[in-house]
Protein backbone atom coordinates (compact mmCIF):
# COMPACT_ATOMS: atom_id res chain seq x y z
CA UNK A 1 0.00 0.00 0.00
CA UNK A 2 1.14 3.65 -0.32
CA UNK A 3 0.44 6.94 0.67
CA UNK A 4 0.31 8.92 -2.76
CA UNK A 5 0.69 13.08 -2.25
CA UNK A 6 -1.61 14.87 -4.71
CA UNK A 7 -2.40 19.21 -5.60
CA UNK A 8 -6.04 18.88 -6.62
CA UNK A 9 -7.10 21.21 -9.50
CA UNK A 10 -9.77 23.32 -7.72
CA UNK A 11 -9.94 26.30 -5.44
CA UNK A 12 -7.98 25.38 -2.07
CA UNK A 13 -7.53 28.75 0.15
CA UNK A 14 -3.66 30.09 0.79
CA UNK A 15 -4.71 28.67 4.71
CA UNK A 16 -5.48 25.41 3.64
CA UNK A 17 -2.98 22.33 2.54
CA UNK A 18 -2.39 22.48 -0.91
CA UNK A 19 -0.93 18.86 -1.07
CA UNK A 20 -3.33 16.61 0.10
CA UNK A 21 -2.84 12.62 1.07
CA UNK A 22 -4.53 9.85 -0.28
CA UNK A 23 -3.29 6.00 -0.49
CA UNK A 24 -3.50 4.08 -3.17
CA UNK A 25 -2.69 -0.08 -4.09
CA UNK A 26 0.47 1.11 -6.12
CA UNK A 27 3.09 4.09 -6.89
CA UNK A 28 2.15 6.59 -9.03
CA UNK A 29 4.66 8.52 -11.02
CA UNK A 30 4.75 12.21 -10.25
CA UNK A 31 2.90 14.12 -13.34
CA UNK A 32 0.02 11.12 -13.23
CA UNK A 33 -3.67 12.45 -13.28
CA UNK A 34 -6.07 10.87 -10.80
CA UNK A 35 -9.70 11.43 -9.46
CA UNK A 36 -9.62 11.81 -5.76
CA UNK A 37 -12.70 12.46 -3.24
CA UNK A 38 -12.61 16.52 -1.49
CA UNK A 39 -15.53 17.31 0.53
CA UNK A 40 -18.65 15.95 -0.74
CA UNK A 41 -17.49 15.90 -4.63
CA UNK A 42 -14.51 14.14 -6.57
CA UNK A 43 -12.21 16.20 -8.30
CA UNK A 44 -8.94 15.74 -10.63
CA UNK A 45 -5.80 15.96 -9.39
CA UNK A 46 -2.21 15.46 -10.01
CA UNK A 47 -0.05 13.26 -8.45
CA UNK A 48 2.79 14.95 -6.50
CA UNK A 49 4.66 12.18 -4.86
CA UNK A 50 4.33 8.22 -3.68
CA UNK A 51 5.59 6.63 -0.55
CA UNK A 52 5.45 3.27 0.69
CA UNK A 53 2.90 3.48 3.92
CA UNK A 54 5.47 1.61 5.92
CA UNK A 55 7.69 4.88 5.31
CA UNK A 56 4.99 6.73 7.29
CA UNK A 57 3.37 4.72 10.06
CA UNK A 58 4.20 6.88 13.10
CA UNK A 59 2.93 10.09 11.04
CA UNK A 60 -0.49 7.87 10.45
CA UNK A 61 -0.44 6.42 14.07
CA UNK A 62 -0.84 10.37 15.50
CA UNK A 63 -2.92 11.35 12.81
CA UNK A 64 -6.89 11.88 13.82
CA UNK A 65 -8.34 11.43 10.63
CA UNK A 66 -8.48 8.54 8.13
CA UNK A 67 -6.92 8.63 4.78
CA UNK A 68 -9.41 8.09 1.65
CA UNK A 69 -8.55 6.20 -1.11
CA UNK A 70 -8.01 7.73 -4.49
CA UNK A 71 -11.12 7.39 -6.71
CA UNK A 72 -9.70 6.54 -10.24
CA UNK A 73 -6.44 6.81 -12.20
CA UNK A 74 -6.75 8.73 -15.18
CA UNK A 75 -3.22 7.83 -16.07
CA UNK A 76 -0.45 7.01 -15.14
CA UNK A 77 1.52 8.40 -17.92
CA UNK A 78 3.23 11.63 -16.15
CA UNK A 79 1.15 14.54 -17.81
CA UNK A 80 2.22 17.37 -15.70
CA UNK A 81 5.94 17.96 -16.18
CA UNK A 82 8.91 19.32 -14.29
CA UNK A 83 8.05 22.55 -16.06
CA UNK A 84 4.75 22.61 -14.64
CA UNK A 85 5.24 22.58 -11.36
CA UNK A 86 8.15 24.98 -11.67
CA UNK A 87 5.63 27.71 -13.03
CA UNK A 88 3.42 26.70 -10.84
CA UNK A 89 5.00 26.94 -7.78
CA UNK A 90 6.45 30.45 -9.11
CA UNK A 91 3.16 31.83 -9.84
CA UNK A 92 1.69 31.04 -6.54
CA UNK A 93 4.66 32.99 -4.28
CA UNK A 94 5.24 35.91 -6.69
CA UNK A 95 1.40 36.39 -7.33
CA UNK A 96 0.10 35.04 -3.45
CA UNK A 97 -2.05 32.46 -5.65
CA UNK A 98 -2.60 29.04 -3.64
CA UNK A 99 -0.89 26.10 -5.33
CA UNK A 100 -3.82 24.46 -6.75
CA UNK A 101 -5.52 27.17 -8.60
CA UNK A 102 -1.63 28.17 -10.33
CA UNK A 103 -1.40 24.44 -11.06
CA UNK A 104 -4.65 24.66 -12.55
CA UNK A 105 -3.66 27.43 -14.55
CA UNK A 106 -0.73 25.68 -16.11
CA UNK A 107 -1.85 22.87 -16.81
CA UNK A 108 -4.80 22.65 -20.54
CA UNK A 109 -8.67 23.28 -19.65
CA UNK A 110 -8.71 19.76 -21.84
CA UNK A 111 -6.84 17.69 -19.38
CA UNK A 112 -9.60 15.02 -18.91
CA UNK A 113 -9.57 14.10 -22.73
CA UNK A 114 -5.92 15.02 -23.15
CA UNK A 115 -5.36 12.38 -20.29
CA UNK A 116 -7.22 9.94 -22.07
CA UNK A 117 -5.36 10.32 -25.22
CA UNK A 118 -2.20 9.87 -23.98
CA UNK A 119 -2.48 6.33 -23.65
CA UNK A 120 -2.82 5.80 -27.16
CA UNK A 121 1.07 6.20 -29.25
CA UNK A 122 -0.29 7.80 -32.58
CA UNK A 123 0.10 11.24 -33.68
CA UNK A 124 -1.60 13.05 -36.49
CA UNK A 125 0.57 16.35 -37.63
CA UNK A 126 -1.95 19.40 -36.72
CA UNK A 127 -3.20 22.05 -39.85
CA UNK A 128 -0.19 25.00 -39.91
CA UNK A 129 -0.68 28.78 -41.18
CA UNK A 130 -4.41 28.81 -40.65
CA UNK A 131 -5.70 32.45 -40.82
CA UNK A 132 -7.96 34.23 -38.09
CA UNK A 133 -10.21 36.01 -40.05
CA UNK A 134 -9.82 40.23 -38.76
CA UNK A 135 -12.56 43.10 -39.85
CA UNK A 136 -11.69 46.09 -41.68
CA UNK A 137 -11.83 48.12 -38.61
CA UNK A 138 -9.39 45.52 -36.69
CA UNK A 139 -7.28 45.69 -39.75
CA UNK A 140 -6.65 49.13 -39.29
CA UNK A 141 -5.71 49.26 -35.81
CA UNK A 142 -3.01 46.96 -35.96
CA UNK A 143 -1.27 48.21 -39.38
CA UNK A 144 0.38 50.37 -37.75
CA UNK A 145 2.27 47.52 -36.12
CA UNK A 146 4.28 46.60 -39.11
CA UNK A 147 8.39 47.05 -38.82
CA UNK A 148 11.34 45.52 -40.30
CA UNK A 149 11.23 42.08 -38.70
CA UNK A 150 14.61 41.33 -40.73
CA UNK A 151 16.30 40.62 -37.08
CA UNK A 152 13.28 38.43 -35.89
CA UNK A 153 13.79 36.32 -38.83
CA UNK A 154 16.93 35.78 -38.64
CA UNK A 155 16.96 34.89 -34.54
CA UNK A 156 14.43 32.12 -35.51
CA UNK A 157 16.18 30.68 -38.81
CA UNK A 158 18.94 30.33 -36.36
CA UNK A 159 17.17 28.34 -33.85
CA UNK A 160 15.20 26.24 -36.39
CA UNK A 161 18.36 24.89 -37.92
CA UNK A 162 19.40 24.07 -34.19
CA UNK A 163 16.29 21.80 -34.34
CA UNK A 164 15.13 24.41 -31.09
CA UNK A 165 11.78 25.13 -30.60
CA UNK A 166 10.09 28.87 -31.41
CA UNK A 167 7.42 30.50 -29.50
CA UNK A 168 6.23 33.87 -31.30
CA UNK A 169 3.99 35.48 -28.51
CA UNK A 170 1.78 38.31 -29.39
CA UNK A 171 -0.49 39.93 -26.80
CA UNK A 172 -3.85 39.38 -28.90
CA UNK A 173 -6.04 37.58 -31.28
CA UNK A 174 -5.44 40.46 -33.93
CA UNK A 175 -2.07 40.42 -33.76
CA UNK A 176 -2.04 37.00 -34.03
CA UNK A 177 -3.80 36.72 -37.41
CA UNK A 178 -1.43 39.93 -38.40
CA UNK A 179 1.61 38.33 -37.45
CA UNK A 180 0.93 34.94 -38.92
CA UNK A 181 0.17 36.47 -42.21
CA UNK A 182 3.96 38.14 -42.56
CA UNK A 183 5.14 35.34 -41.10
CA UNK A 184 3.99 32.77 -43.71
CA UNK A 185 5.73 35.04 -46.33
CA UNK A 186 8.96 34.03 -45.11
CA UNK A 187 10.56 30.58 -45.46
CA UNK A 188 11.81 29.09 -42.34
CA UNK A 189 14.42 25.85 -43.48
CA UNK A 190 10.64 24.60 -44.35
CA UNK A 191 9.76 24.37 -40.76
CA UNK A 192 5.67 25.45 -40.85
CA UNK A 193 4.66 27.39 -38.28
CA UNK A 194 1.87 26.57 -35.84
CA UNK A 195 -1.12 28.79 -34.51
CA UNK A 196 -2.30 28.14 -30.89
CA UNK A 197 -5.42 29.35 -29.60
CA UNK A 198 -7.14 28.44 -26.50
CA UNK A 199 -10.69 28.00 -28.46
CA UNK A 200 -9.16 25.22 -30.50
CA UNK A 201 -10.94 21.81 -30.89
CA UNK A 202 -10.45 18.97 -28.76
CA UNK A 203 -8.65 16.87 -31.42
CA UNK A 204 -6.87 19.91 -32.87
CA UNK A 205 -5.80 20.42 -29.17
CA UNK A 206 -4.42 17.03 -28.80
CA UNK A 207 -2.74 17.00 -31.76
CA UNK A 208 -0.61 19.91 -31.41
CA UNK A 209 0.27 19.31 -27.67
CA UNK A 210 1.63 15.93 -28.38
CA UNK A 211 3.68 17.56 -31.12
CA UNK A 212 5.39 19.80 -29.46
CA UNK A 213 5.98 17.39 -26.14
CA UNK A 214 7.66 15.00 -28.37
CA UNK A 215 9.77 17.67 -30.36
CA UNK A 216 8.16 17.65 -33.58
CA UNK A 217 6.69 20.83 -33.65
CA UNK A 218 9.16 22.98 -33.52
CA UNK A 219 7.82 26.67 -34.12
CA UNK A 220 4.36 28.16 -32.61
CA UNK A 221 2.46 31.77 -32.63
CA UNK A 222 -0.19 32.19 -30.05
CA UNK A 223 -1.32 34.62 -27.53
CA UNK A 224 0.11 34.54 -23.33
CA UNK A 225 -1.63 30.90 -23.28
CA UNK A 226 0.84 29.32 -25.49
CA UNK A 227 3.40 30.27 -22.51
CA UNK A 228 2.27 27.04 -20.89
CA UNK A 229 2.57 24.54 -23.90
CA UNK A 230 4.71 21.37 -22.87
CA UNK A 231 8.01 22.42 -24.45
CA UNK A 232 10.42 20.22 -25.02
CA UNK A 233 13.50 21.73 -26.64
CA UNK A 234 12.89 25.32 -26.22
CA UNK A 235 15.37 27.69 -27.71
CA UNK A 236 13.52 30.85 -28.13
CA UNK A 237 11.11 32.92 -27.32
CA UNK A 238 10.20 35.91 -29.21
CA UNK A 239 7.55 38.36 -27.62
CA UNK A 240 6.54 41.25 -29.52
CA UNK A 241 4.45 44.19 -28.24
CA UNK A 242 5.98 43.37 -24.41
CA UNK A 243 4.43 46.98 -22.85
CA UNK A 244 0.88 45.61 -24.78
CA UNK A 245 -1.73 45.25 -21.48
CA UNK A 246 -3.25 42.26 -22.89
CA UNK A 247 0.28 40.58 -21.27
CA UNK A 248 -1.60 40.40 -18.01
CA UNK A 249 -4.37 38.29 -16.94
CA UNK A 250 -7.03 40.50 -15.66
CA UNK A 251 -9.67 38.56 -16.24
CA UNK A 252 -9.31 35.42 -14.26
CA UNK A 253 -7.28 34.25 -11.24
CA UNK A 254 -4.50 33.72 -11.01
CA UNK A 255 -3.61 36.55 -11.50
CA UNK A 256 0.17 36.92 -13.66
CA UNK A 257 2.37 39.17 -16.24
CA UNK A 258 3.05 36.73 -19.26
CA UNK A 259 6.65 38.88 -19.47
CA UNK A 260 7.70 37.26 -16.09
CA UNK A 261 6.76 34.37 -16.70
CA UNK A 262 8.30 34.19 -20.45
CA UNK A 263 11.32 35.38 -18.39
CA UNK A 264 11.23 31.66 -16.25
CA UNK A 265 10.65 29.81 -19.10
CA UNK A 266 13.89 31.20 -21.07
CA UNK A 267 15.61 30.32 -17.71
CA UNK A 268 14.28 27.18 -17.05
CA UNK A 269 15.10 26.30 -21.09
CA UNK A 270 18.53 28.73 -21.35
CA UNK A 271 16.29 30.00 -24.06
CA UNK A 272 16.75 33.39 -25.66
CA UNK A 273 14.09 35.91 -24.98
CA UNK A 274 13.76 38.89 -27.81
CA UNK A 275 11.83 41.46 -27.24
CA UNK A 276 10.24 43.92 -29.70
CA UNK A 277 8.23 46.55 -29.49
CA UNK A 278 7.17 49.10 -32.46
CA UNK A 279 6.16 52.77 -31.70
Amino acid sequence: MFIVDVIPLTYLPLSEPQILSYFFNSSLERGSIVEVPLARKKVIAVVWRSENISQRKAILKKADFALKPIGKVITKKPLSKKISFFLADFISHYYFSPLSLSLKQVLPKKLKSLARDLEKSDYSEPRGNTFLNLNKKDSRKIETLEKNFEEIFKKINQSLKKKKQVLFLVPTVFHLSFYSKKLSAHNFNSNKFIIFQSNLKTKEFISLWKGIDNGKILFVIGTRSSLFLPWKNLGLIVVVEPNDSAYKSWDQKPYYQSLAIAKKLSFFYNAEAAYYQNY
